[in-house]
């Protein structure tokens, strides 16, 4: 029990407050009943629902700046890879196939840029100087490897015509005599070459090109032509010496003549071509 007056504690049996003497009865009371407030929930309680939508905006500000910043690093990045691609593209000792693949990877990100993000624009320049690098590496590339092709070609054909050179006059033909002849009847001009079959095939048909001259200018023929065709088609067998003759080729004066070329068809229905820098080669000493 309390005492109403001075609030004190009184044991229980006691009939008066033993500090201010109140009796017991009406001015005594029990321990006060607290009462239990009713609980609010978060719906209805006012900063509960600050609280939620504070939350929410500063989800949807982080949402909304966090996505421009990705998208600002993402970009970042790529321009970042490119310039690292530039400061390497003029670098020989690299690989061309390898820069290509760096190119192929930084096109890669671009276009999931632009798929991320496709109100951004700024991305296309970018894309269109990556594809320009590639093809000015694949046009770099293409040039290197078609020089090396026609160096390639250059050393074949110079082994080739050097081989044939020194084997021609054993093992295909030799020559002894070309010059001029006439005039003749008719103050027209020939010419003659004596020639050896040197391989071990028959030859069907030989082709000799030649240019007439007087005081060191071409003559043309009675044609109008500056170079003549000589041909043999009777087939002459191996070992076969042979003396050609060629009559009223040139209408003028002709003081020596010039081969320029021989081509040789055999019987097997292969064939050879002797061009100039061979021909030296050919001649019997």
């Amino acid at each position: 029990m309390i005492c109403r007056r001075c609030e004190r504690e009184i044991p229980d049996g006691s009939v008066t407050c033993s500090r201010c003497g109140m009796a017991q009865g009406r001015h005594m009371s029990r321990e006060p009943t607290a009462i239990t407030p009713k609980p609010r929930t978060w719906f209805t309680d006012p900063k509960s629902l600050m609280s939620v939508f504070g939350v929410i905006l500063l989800m949807a500000a982080t949402v909304f700046f966090g996505r421009d910043y990705q998208r600002n690093q993402h970009y970042k990045g790529i321009i970042d890879a490119y310039e690292a691609y530039l400061a390497i593209e003029n670098d020989e000792s690299l690989d061309p196939e390898e820069l290509q693949k760096a190119l192929d990877r930084l096109e890669y990100r671009g276009t999931r840029f632009i798929d991320l993000y496709p109100d951004d624009g700024r991305i296309d320049e970018i894309l269109a100087m990556i594809k320009d690098s590639k093809n000015l590496i694949a046009e770099d590339e293409y040039d290197r490897l078609l020089r090396e092709f026609l160096a390639q070609q250059q050393r074949e054909h110079d082994e080739f015509f050097n081989e044939l050179r020194d084997t021609a006059r054993q093992t295909i033909l030799s020559l002894t005599v070309v010059s001029p002849t006439g005039p003749n009847h008719i103050d027209h001009y020939g010419f003659a070459i004596t020639w050896t079959n040197r391989s071990r095939k028959t030859i069907s048909e030989i082709y000799f090109y030649v240019e007439g001259f007087y005081d060191g200018v071409t003559v043309p023929t009675a044609s109008g032509q500056a170079t003549v065709r000589g041909i043999v088609s009777e087939p002459r067998p191996a070992g076969y010496r042979t003396e050609s003759h060629w009559r009223h080729i040139w209408s003028e004066p002709v003081s020596w003549v010039m081969l320029h070329g021989v081509h040789i068809t055999y019987e097997d229905g292969t064939s050879i071509t002797l061009p100039p820098d061979v021909l030296d080669a050919i001649w019997e000493r």
